[in-house]
């Protein structure tokens, strides 16, 4: 049985710091799920029948100290039965975030995987340890919760890499948690690049790789990952995790070189396509004016950018790209595109010449990746419920009340709460989670139960209180009392003090009439 972590204030460590709870999740095959809330806090409880189970050989390292055998596998170092002692000092670092590195794997890497460990424990960086063995559910848990609080994570990429679901969640949780990913690839970018999917091309495709391609220039790639990882955990130590682009510096800029493959960059592709001023921004190149029809904006973007639309993306996923995330995320359905509009989604440094394209890319696999990990196939998904309130980004938000709508039911609840956890409390998401209420689906109406009282949507009394009342769903009445009780005031606590005392009445009078046989 798969599992998940979140951090409950009911439990607490010696220093009062909160320790994960676990929580039973990770399948496709789900039955008797139900959703609970204690306080503010939302989870979702899933029984599973089946899920996939992983094997891979064992590698034996021996401590210089112990003399104890320790495993390798996906994620961590330790011991191949690890004591319940261990498993509490694991969950104690991360939730005081004392790991700063977070190594992303396939087991067949292995050995290049211990090389790595070894040079990063010689420069005394703080990483995820790797576990191997019989790897239990607590570490499979808190992988997830170790890349969220990770500064830095790196995904070694290699064939076997880029084909396991499990890896490309982790890299699209490290992506919309914003963390700096540095990739290390094991091939030439032509032999990976064939492997990856669009979405996973679309995420790498900003980032500066180092390739391991040749043992004898190990030592110069190590350095080269020595330079950028201290510079990034440095620059985050210094400036505030929420900063604009954590991915940026050494690890990702607009110059996003493959340093072994010979792939054009963005940058020069832009350059040799156009025949404006390549230090002037897209708007400035094209437009003398305040303001833009759509129509004239996306034939210039179009005309702008065809070489690398052509190469990067499909016919689909260009018009994809040009009306699902240019014109509807981020000019909001607009028929006139102002240049106060395209500055803003610019953001700081709008006037280098590509930055929207930059920008555009990034909120294109963001999107992406958000689909990614809210698959009901996902490895990653409630790790991503239980954090995505850091997260309250405006790809974030739009994709999920897209998910409000998908056809299973499943994606629908978890979008719910995932949705609450941001802290939307505009009418316009009260009325979507409100006509959840009404959803053929017993646990998407629980979730938008709960969802309601999660951000205290006072307006919504009246129809919580019919589920309450009406729901034939115990699960969801349930549910609908505890959102009336999160919710308070005087119209929820006044419904609920006259349906409580309806119902003892009702129950004593029942208690007076027993049924009979009467045949």
């Amino acid at each position: 049985m798969g599992s998940v972590t979140s951090c409950s204030p009911h439990n607490k460590n010696a220093n009062n710091t909160p320790l994960p709870v676990i929580i039973d999740t990770n399948a496709v095959n789900m039955k008797n799920q139900s959703i609970i809330s204690k306080g503010t806090q939302l989870s979702l409880n899933m029984n599973v029948d089946s899920m996939e189970n992983a094997h891979s050989n064992n590698v034996r390292i021996t401590m210089n100290d112990s003399k104890e055998e320790l495993h390798v596998a996906d994620g961590c170092v330790c011991k191949s039965t690890p004591p319940q002692g261990d498993i509490i000092e694991i969950q104690e670092n991360i939730a005081k975030n004392k790991y700063d590195i977070y190594i992303s794997y396939s087991s067949d890497d292995n050995e290049f995987v211990l090389s790595l460990g070894e040079y990063l424990q010689n420069h005394c960086f703080k990483f995820w340890p790797i576990n191997h063995g019989n790897e239990i559910a607590e570490y499979k848990a808190n992988k997830g919760q170790a890349i969220v609080n990770a500064k830095v994570v790196i995904a070694i990429l290699s064939k076997s890499y880029v084909r396991n679901k499990a890896k490309i969640d982790e890299i699209s949780l490290a992506y919309i948690s914003n963390k700096p990913i540095l990739p290390l690839s094991l091939q030439y970018f032509k032999e990976i690049n064939e492997e990856m999917d669009f979405a996973l091309k679309l995420t790498l495709s900003k980032l500066n790789w180092v390739f391991f391609c040749k043992k004898e220039k190990y030592d110069e790639k190590y350095a080269t990952v020595l330079e950028g990882l201290t510079r990034e955990i440095e620059k985050i130590d210094k400036f505030n995790e929420n900063s604009e682009n954590r991915r940026g510096s050494c690890i990702e800029d607009e110059r996003f070189i493959y340093e072994e493959a010979p792939l054009q960059s963005l940058s020069d592709s832009n350059n040799a396509k156009s025949s404006h001023d390549a230090t002037v921004n897209f708007w400035d190149r094209h437009f003398q004016k305040q303001e833009v029809t759509w129509l004239e904006f996306r034939e210039t973007f179009l005309e702008d950018y065809q070489d690398i639309l052509r190469r990067d993306y499909s016919d689909d996923r260009q018009e994809w790209l040009l009306h699902r995330v240019i014109w509807k995320d981020i000019f909001n359905k607009k028929d006139i595109i102002t240049r106060e509009d395209f500055i803003g989604f610019c953001g700081k440094n709008w006037s280098k010449p590509h930055k929207f394209m930059h920008n555009i890319s990034n909120q294109a696999a963001s999107r992406l990746a958000i689909y990614e990990i809210f698959n009901m196939e996902s490895t990653v998904r409630m790790v991503a419920v239980e954090n995505l309130g850091k997260y309250q980004t405006p790809i974030v938000i739009s994709v999920l009340v897209d998910l409000l709508d998908n056809a299973d039911p499943n994606i629908r609840a978890i979008a719910s709460i995932a949705l609450a956890r941001t802290g939307v409390k505009d009418k316009k998401y009260i009325d979507k989670f409100i006509s959840l209420l009404q959803d053929e689906d017993r646990l998407v109406r629980e979730s938008a139960c709960l969802s309601l009282g999660h951000i205290k949507a006072e307006s919504s009394v009246p129809d919580i209180l019919n589920r309450w009342r009406n729901d034939p769903i115990s699960h969801v009445r349930e549910a609908a009392l505890i959102a009336l009780e999160e919710i308070g005031g005087e119209e929820a606590n006044e419904a609920v003090r006259v349906t409580k005392l309806l119902t003892s009445e009702m129950d004593e009078l029942n208690s007076y009439f027993p049924f009979e046989n009467v045949l």
